[in-house]
């Protein structure tokens, strides 16, 4: 029988196995087994190892099979080919996105800005620069950045709360502001102070926090801020301003 794989035909003994011939392709033509796929009388051959490939196919015996398939080699260039393509749409997307967001952006200059928080203190003990590090990536935070500056929201300092001193068998004390703003403190450390807090926790406590620049009692003035700044803390470049920095 007649095996056909582009252009190139071999004659195969008609009692091979379609298993054999599977084998006999990725030998001759470096195709492996699971990319082949057999053609016979306009149909495709279903691919059942035991089958004699002489086996008739659409109430055919075939006389000639065809063989469809790529090699390895191949078919890592095609799929290489296919992630670069898909690597390069993504980008494309992304900066037509960003584009976008620019346009409708009007731009805020945080360079420099009062808005802001104007110190960072860590407690002076155990990873004092690890907390300064965690203090400091709060304050760069984008929308950290936004919100203070949209809101109009000034901070003296920022710090450290200690855990061993706001930890009792009724109170668990998250944050503190201290004189609307002269001075906001989070607890960013573990009880155990071997770690730190979930970034996007002391976040949301900071939003608390920062609602007491403006509302003292915890009444519905103060929760219709507190609720709006959880909203718009981690939106970014969706809250309608850009920070030039």
């Amino acid at each position: 029988m007649q095996v056909t794989f582009r252009k190139v035909s071999l004659e195969v003994d008609d009692n091979l196995s379609i298993k054999e011939l599977q084998g006999l392709i990725e030998k001759q033509f470096h195709v492996p087994a699971s990319g082949q796929s057999f053609l016979a009388n306009g149909k495709r051959i279903v691919l059942n190892p035991e089958a004699k490939i002489s086996d008739p196919v659409g109430g055919k015996t075939p006389t000639k099979i065809m063989v469809l398939g790529s090699s390895q080699q191949k078919s890592d260039e095609i799929a290489s080919s296919a992630n670069a393509y898909i690597r390069q749409e993504a980008r494309r997307e992304q900066a037509v996105a960003s584009l976008a967001a620019r346009k409708r952006a009007p731009a805020v200059t945080t360079a420099p800005t009062e808005y802001t928080f104007h110190e960072i203190k860590a407690l002076p003990y155990g990873d004092s620069q690890g907390a300064l590090d965690y203090l400091q990536r709060i304050k760069d935070d984008l929308g950290v950045r936004v919100l203070m500056e949209k809101y109009k929201l000034k901070v003296n300092v920022l710090s450290e709360l200690d855990p061993a001193l706001n930890t009792g068998s009724k109170e668990r004390r998250l944050g503190l502001n201290r004189n609307r703003g002269e001075m906001i403190e989070l607890r960013i450390r573990t009880d155990d102070y071997m770690g730190f807090c979930n970034f996007n926790e002391v976040k949301k406590v900071l939003c608390h926090e920062l609602a007491h620049n403006t509302q003292d009692d915890h009444d519905e003035a103060f929760w219709k801020v507190c609720r709006l700044y959880e909203r718009e803390i981690n939106q970014g470049w969706g809250t309608g301003h850009r920070l030039d920095s």
